[in-house]
């Protein structure tokens, strides 16, 4: 057996592992414990050699189950990564001049598009600098802005964004009906309680109009006895489907009713074809089976 020690090269480490292998039984011989018995050099060999770094820590553990195909695996292992050896490479310093030569060639020739796409590449292309600026503050570094104009900038675009959100919030409280309730307290405070065209509408007067007018007036019907029951808001800044939705309902499948008078409603307004009659009767007995839940719930 080769000599164990600092010394040990890998040749001699990897002869100590061919003789282990070549000695031991497959299916007798498992575990650190077993081989080390068969093997006794084995553990002295590889503690030294110049690969002894790569072996799993646990290799000899007591009670493992280092085996005779485990070695092999290490052996194999082993070999290739002896084997590899990366090239040598020398950089060809020589080699860059012409090829430096041309791109500042290519640079001198190119036009204005040309220069102003490679200038808007460098402006949205991060660079070595604080990963906290952002886009817009390479851009502002690379036109050289004053302070100040940038200062101009960030607060134009400060204000844009408060105005958007201004508008989508008051958009917001116009579909809930905020200030369409405001109006009408502020006229009922004044002349006592509001007055509608709407609220003038009775159901005869809904059953003597034209065909292609009972629908729209059912609904309107609707709405005022809603907002008279304080059911919804005062309906008159309210389209069709923001009524059905906010409209508050005496029992759950009025809503369904409510849903069947505008879309007949709706089809008489913007179909181009005359709406059957037997559809608006249908609206029409819905309706009133409507009004007598609200009157019963007033």
């Amino acid at each position: 057996m080769a000599a164990t020690g600092a010394g040990v090269s890998s040749t001699q480490a990897l002869d100590a592992l061919n003789q282990c292998v070549a000695r031991l039984d497959p299916q007798i011989d498992i575990g650190y414990d077993r081989i080390a018995v068969r093997c006794p050099d084995l553990t002295s060999q590889l503690d030294h050699a110049p690969w002894s770094a790569w072996l799993p820590a646990d290799w000899k553990a007591s009670g493992n189950d280092l085996s005779a195909a485990s070695l092999r695996d290490l052996r194999s292992l082993i070999t290739r990564e002896l084997q590899t050896r990366p090239g040598a490479r020398t950089a060809q310093v020589a080699s860059l001049k012409p090829i430096l030569g041309q791109l500042d060639l290519q640079t001198e020739n190119q036009g204005a598009w040309a220069r102003f796409n490679a200038w808007l590449r460098d402006a949205f292309t991060p660079g070595e600098q604080d990963p906290r600026e952002g886009w817009l503050s390479r851009l502002f570094g690379l036109v050289s802005v004053s302070d100040t104009v940038a200062r101009l900038i960030s607060w134009a675009c400060l204000g844009v964004v408060v105005v958007l959100a201004t508008a989508i919030v008051a958009n917001e409280l116009r579909v809930a009906g905020v200030f369409t309730r405001r109006r009408s307290l502020g006229k009922g405070a004044r002349r006592g309680a509001p007055m509608t065209a709407a609220r003038s509408i009775e159901w005869e007067d809904v059953q003597s109009a034209p065909a292609g007018e009972r629908a729209r007036l059912l609904l309107q019907l609707i709405a005022a006895r809603l907002v008279a029951s304080g059911g919804l808001p005062p309906a008159e800044g309210l389209t069709v489907r923001e009524l059905v939705r906010v409209a508050q309902l005496p029992n759950s499948d009025d809503r369904d009713l409510l849903v069947d008078i505008a879309l007949a409603a709706e089809r008489v307004r913007f179909s181009a074809d005359p709406v059957p009659t037997d559809s608006i009767e249908v609206a029409l007995a819905h309706g009133r089976t409507l009004l007598d839940h609200l009157e019963a719930r007033a």
